[in-house]
């Protein structure tokens, strides 16, 4: 009985040698998740610090840090951490790059087995140096060729004496913008954006920006127009999910005329999407008239997509306007 005994011992003694052999790390975000900062002026920038710690008893690896947003930036003061150490991430939305209320994610990528994607969220309601109504970005959505586009603008603010210089326009259609003062007082103003009749199909993109001449110490205002004109691409399908994945993963999308069923498309007049993660190939499709597209994800553009929730990859063709796929998570 002695040697059962003794027999006994020694495999407990070796699970608990074995137990103590399996060593993970462990993200955990010690500090609130959560950063509200209110209202506050859309100048000012803003930063939100969280408390991580390694919880697990192997060490951390912090890969990236994955910001949804171009108002912000995201950093980690460490890219490894000790079982038992604390790190900072640290989100800033920059000045005069977000308006309005908003909820933004950040997603830190660790090599916890467990959470490999941990989410800190950043909210708050900027309040514009400007307002403009209806929308300082418009999409017009399809228009009908030969049209001309009128659009116009009400710039207003609480401060008072504010002086605009002349808008300067980009875009490839030709137009006019004119900015005029309608209350100096009031600093209340009035754009008006004029294009050329738009012959050809294809996308209309117009950007604008007025720079401030007084006070001296703030960015120019951007406001953009964008609009579809004629005959346009059509994808099948037009929503894809994909799941966040370590290997590659691949999917095919038919591009077409819309409209237009007897019309064909050249596979080497096609525009494709440029997008870090993502590579495309295209041959025509079965019917001999649309295009097919083969696409293979990186699994960096699989956790963009997670860390974003929605993307939309567009293509294009002469003398077309352009279709997008719509790119949501699946989790």
């Amino acid at each position: 009985m002695k040697w059962m005994r003794s027999v006994y011992v020694c495999l407990c003694l070796a699970g608990l040698l074995n137990a103590e052999e399996v060593k993970s790390p462990k993200l955990e975000v010690i500090s609130a998740a959560r950063v509200d900062f209110g209202k506050y002026n859309a100048w000012e920038k803003k930063v939100a610090s969280y408390a991580i710690k390694n919880a697990g008893n192997a060490d951390l690896k912090i890969i990236s840090i994955h910001k949804t947003c171009g108002c912000a930036s995201a950093t980690t003061s460490k890219s490894i951490i000790k079982p038992g150490e604390e790190a900072a991430v640290e989100v800033v939305i920059l000045p005069d790059s977000i308006f309005g209320a908003y909820s933004k994610n950040t997603f830190i990528e660790s090599d916890d087995p467990n959470s490999k994607l941990t989410c800190v969220n950043v909210s708050g309601q900027a309040l514009p140096f400007m307002e403009i109504k209806p929308s300082e970005g418009i999409y017009l959505g399809r228009i009908p060729t030969n049209s001309i586009i009128t659009q116009s603008f009400e710039l207003s603010s609480t401060v008072s004496g504010i002086k605009l210089g002349d808008p300067k326009l980009d875009g490839n259609r030709e137009a006019e913008a004119t900015l005029t003062s309608l209350d100096a007082q009031r600093s209340l103003y009035k754009l008006n954006v004029v294009t050329k009749q738009l012959a050809q199909s294809g996308d209309v993109r117009l950007s604008l920006m007025i720079p401030v001449v007084s006070p001296t110490n703030h960015a120019s205002l951007k406001l953009s127009i964008s609009a579809k004109i004629g005959d346009e691409l059509c994808i099948i399908p037009g929503i894809l999910r994909l799941p966040v994945s370590d290997t590659p993963l691949q999917r095919t999308v038919t591009l077409r005329i819309l409209g237009k069923p007897g019309m064909s498309l050249d596979p080497a007049s096609i525009t494709l999407p440029e997008y870090k993660g993502v590579t495309c190939k295209t041959k025509k499709d079965i019917s001999g008239l649309g295009v097919d597209v083969d696409m293979t994800f990186e699994p960096a553009f699989t956790k963009d997509l997670f860390a974003n929730q929605v993307l939309t990859l567009d293509f294009g063709a002469k003398g077309l306007s352009s279709a997008g796929v719509v790119f949501k998570t699946k989790k």
